[in-house]
């Protein structure tokens, strides 16, 4: 397809806008910013006052946490293992490199394509702590800004709201490990409740995510813990209600724009009147998995009908919108349609698990796997190359099929209602340096560059690996660079000069 100037423009500049965390904030005007907030048990965007948005969605299994049931892992059984098994093998750099090249396979752009094709209009990104920082807490850094390196959830980010798809990142394995299961990417022990550090670690990581991403509106919000439980699962005690209390708190000494989204598992009561702790703009979450004699349609309907009632109930007691942020409905097709039209028609939000499944035939997923065994890596016996091979080859077009059963039942549903889509808005992107000057911009097939002082000037592009793909002298305080012929992907921005020095990240995404 011809690219033109103008669709590269736009394209590029909406993609900066997962980078909030170079955002400058007058990017948005404040009367005008179309965050989606709460409105008794509605979720509304424009600040919580224009229309009803209700989120309708699959979370995205399987790319950041492996569960060898759903995802391309043999030999470890957890994310943990495999990681240290990687490293241990390989090195750290080739290790990260391997996880790289099965991320950059499993989920892309048109995937959220997908996802949008079907109706829907989110997307729960299931995210693992030590995707953005060490088990002592330690942020994984930039290289080129030197800044923490949000790069890849950027990029997942961008692509979904370039479908017009809103994100809500749920961290699914958290320090220590919230619920001790292989879904939370370690199975020694629910460690989160019985250590302060990996306690301080939760803070740090929302608190970290929460200056990163709170000036983007494409973020419907922040899903504190998934299925937290130190009786695992038993449900939730008091030890969870008092991290989500802090984690609230921390969140929103940086950002009031977002939903707080807070799980109960596994009833409503287990969380408190949210007006009794103090806090606002806050969605409760409820997981649901019927687990015997789930093919019979009036189990099923029983089962459904009953939470559907217990929803509507707290609901409204608590005054909080409901998202259901998993479940699945199992093989019946018949089940399928009655329960997504039943709870469409009773005001749920949904993200049903999961989006894509190895299982051949699977009613897991919304795309199944054609043939998952030849591109499944064993990371205890396989060799590097083999691992390499093997990850580098789960991209949805080409090895996996759409399940009609699932998805034309969600695409049903989801059509019932107006179908609200995050409202793309170009952004600036601001500099780091010894002054907070630089402004970047992507203009026609040109980079944009303004700083607060002419000068003389060395300007470099670099990609994520910091080599230099460009660079160029410049006189005065603005000027451009050919961007033609770049490839997609995160580039670093430095501008050097005798005594000033300014750097920042721009994102190309066509």
């Amino acid at each position: 397809m011809k690219k033109s100037a103008t669709a590269f423009a736009i394209s590029a500049s909406l993609a900066c806008m997962g980078l909030s965390a170079l955002c400058a904030p007058s990017a948005f005007a404040q009367a005008s910013r179309p965050f989606l907030k709460t409105d008794g048990i509605y979720i509304r965007n424009g600040n919580g006052t224009g229309d009803t948005v209700w989120l309708y969605g699959v979370n995205f299994g399987g790319l950041f946490v492996h569960e060898p049931w759903m995802s391309p892992l043999a030999g470890p059984t957890t994310e943990w293992d495999s990681r240290t098994t990687l490293e241990t093998r390989f090195g750290k750099p080739a290790a990260q490199k391997l996880l790289a090249t099965y991320w950059d396979s499993w989920a892309t752009a048109v995937d959220f394509k997908n996802i949008a094709a079907d109706g829907m209009n989110c997307v729960r990104m299931p995210v693992y702590f030590l995707d953005f920082m060490d088990d002592n807490g330690n942020w994984r850094m930039d290289s080129v800004t030197k800044a923490i390196d949000f790069a890849r959830i950027d990029k997942l980010v961008n692509a979904a709201t370039a479908a017009g798809v809103f994100t809500v990142l749920d961290l699914h394995g958290a320090p220590g490990s919230q619920n001790g299961n292989q879904h939370s990417g370690k199975t020694t022990g629910a460690n989160l409740y019985t250590t302060p550090r990996y306690q301080d670690m939760l803070i740090k990581f929302w608190t970290g995510m929460a200056d990163h991403f709170k000036d983007n509106p494409a973020i419907a919000g922040y899903d504190l813990l998934n299925e937290p439980s130190s009786t695992f699962p038993g449900a939730m005690g008091q030890n969870v209600v008092d991290l989500y209390d802090r984690s609230y708190k921390a969140i929103r000494t940086l950002d009031s724009n977002h939903i707080v989204f807070m799980e109960a598992i596994w009833a409503w009561n287990l969380l408190p009147d949210p007006k009794t702790k103090g806090w606002s703009n806050v969605s409760y979450s409820l997981h649901y998995y019927q687990w015997t004699n789930n093919s019979d349609f009036n189990t099923m309907k029983t089962f459904f009908d009953g939470k559907i009632s217990d929803a509507k109930t707290w609901s409204v007691k608590y005054q909080v919108p409901h998202f259901a942020g998993e479940f699945t409905l199992f093989g019946n097709p018949q089940v399928w349609d009655y329960g997504m039209t039943a709870i469409v028609k009773e005001n749920w939000n949904w993200t049903f698990w999961s989006y894509k499944v190895t299982g051949t035939n699977s009613s897991w997923g919304l795309y199944t796997a054609k043939n998952p065994g030849p591109n499944t890596p064993n990371v205890n016996t396989d060799t590097y190359d083999q691992i390499l091979q093997k990850w580098g080859h789960w991209d949805t077009p080409t090895y996996f099929t759409r399940n009609a059963m699932v998805g034309d039942a969600v695409k049903k549903a989801a059509l019932l209602r107006p179908v609200v889509r995050p409202t793309l808005t170009p952004t600036s992107v601001a500099g780091r340096g010894k002054e907070q000057g630089l402004a970047l911009r992507l203009s026609g097939r040109a980079l944009a560059i303004s700083l607060p002082q002419a000068g003389t000037w060395r300007v470099t592009l670099r990609n994520l690996r910091g080599k230099a793909v460009r660079s160029l002298r410049a006189e005065g305080k603005s000027f451009s660079m050919p961007a033609e012929g770049l490839e997609n992907g995160v580039y670093g921005v430095t501008v050097d000069g005798a005594d000033q020095s300014y750097s920042g990240r721009i994102v190309i995404e066509r």
